[in-house]
């Protein structure tokens, strides 16, 4: 069953849309604690599922119940409550909204730090890592200059919001944009048809929030209804970016996208990286869809269905470790399966759609790169067993 299923069905002529699939809400307790997390009501009392674990509480425990503050409505609260000179208040704001992949505010609160005491060490290294520190001229080893890198070589916006389309989870809670009138296209295409036989079937969608509507609507339409999918715009990432960004890519630059490998002038084993020192959105994106569409020997970098069998993970481990192994001797990225980077970029390949979507890419990898972007295998299913079989046209 696709994973975009949201749970909107219409009932006696009502529309029941009660939240969007996995919608957080805030439990507040009466000794003053605040969680928050998906929040379901029971005979007793309440259930509070979280990233880190589920949790009951009794009727008497809990003093309320609030629908959570969206991130942007949570950075409003909390940038208001700050002090013009408070130095450290303005890097934690910072260190929070980076976390919530809201760069350009945490830059901007960084910045004030700076303003505020020129010498906070952990404003300047994280700035740094923002790529906008000014104190910052020299390039890390083995990265390159982005006005070295030719826009013709990134992928394009119109892509990326493809990208991000194809690869939304009921769990992400993104921004949206809705445009030419598609909602009600989307509802002239319904009429009489499943819910909307329903009376006022069309005034109840129309309430729902952007995501909660397009989430429905990608659900109900067929995958290739281009004339709907291009008019929902997804304004900021989901998950699987959030994720690549942060845990993914810092590994992999440095690593395989190191200047002596594929990140470096040449293209090695017909795979090359851009490693800049900034984070860069088009060059996020080209990055991600580089390594997704590469392929050795039948075998994929990233492989969705199977992600013990990734090169990107058996190439980490050392050699007689992995399922593959690299055609040359490299040092390994990891010591082994239990290393927590390796489990990271595990978990981040578990967590994204088993079937490759059709993202309708108009992107042309340069210099002669061939990459597949797709969903079936190519090969049988490998042994459990670690090999020796090189990847010959993969090189460092």
């Amino acid at each position: 069953m696709n994973l975009r299923i949201i749970c909107i069905v219409l009932a006696c002529g009502i529309l029941s849309t009660v939240v969007e699939a996995q919608e957080t809400q805030t439990l507040i307790l009466k000794d003053g604690r605040r969680l928050t997390g998906t929040v379901t009501k029971t005979p007793n009392g309440y259930r509070l599922d979280s990233r880190i674990a589920s949790m009951t509480f009794r009727d008497d425990e809990v003093a309320a119940v609030e629908d959570a503050l969206t991130t942007e409505d949570e950075y409003t609260q909390r940038a208001k409550a700050l002090q013009d000179d408070d130095a450290d208040g303005h890097y934690d704001l910072a260190e929070w909204a980076y976390r919530r992949n809201l760069r350009e505010e945490a830059r901007r609160h960084l910045q004030i730090a700076l303003k505020i005491n020129p010498n906070h060490i952990k404003a300047k290294a994280l700035l740094s890592q923002l790529g906008a520190s000014e104190q910052t001229s020299q390039l890390t080893p083995g990265t390159q200059r982005i006005d070295t890198i030719s826009t013709e070589w990134l992928i394009g916006e119109d892509d990326i919001q493809r990208i991000r389309l194809e690869e939304l989870t009921p769990s992400d809670r993104v921004t949206v944009r809705l445009q030419n009138d598609v909602v009600n296209r989307f509802i002239d295409m319904m009429q009489g048809r499943e819910d909307f036989k329903q009376p006022r079937a069309a005034e109840r969608f129309r309430s729902l929030r952007p995501i909660q509507k397009t989430h429905y609507m990608l659900e109900k339409i067929d995958p290739d209804n281009r004339s709907i999918k291009d008019d929902i715009i997804i304004t900021s990432d989901p998950r699987f970016m959030v994720d690549f960004r942060r845990h993914v890519w810092p590994m992999i630059a440095n690593n395989c996208a190191a200047a002596a490998c594929h990140g470096g002038a040449e293209v090695r084993g017909g795979l090359k990286l851009f490693n800049i020192p900034v984070s860069n959105e088009r060059v996020d994106y080209t990055n991600y869809i580089l390594l997704d569409g590469f392929m050795s020997k039948g075998r994929k970098m990233i492989d969705r269905g199977n992600p013990e069998t990734s090169l990107l993970l058996s190439f980490a481990l050392p050699e007689g470790q992995g399922q593959f192994r690299h055609p040359v001797k490299i040092p390994p990225m990891f010591p082994n399966r239990r290393a927590g980077g390796y489990t990271r970029i595990q978990a981040w390949i578990t967590s994204l759609h088993t079937a490759h979507p059709d993202y309708r890419l108009e992107y042309k990898p340069p210099f002669g790169m061939k990459l597949q972007w797709g969903s079936h295998d190519l090969l049988p299913p490998v042994s459990s067993e670690p090999t020796t079989q090189g990847a010959d046209d993969l090189l460092p």
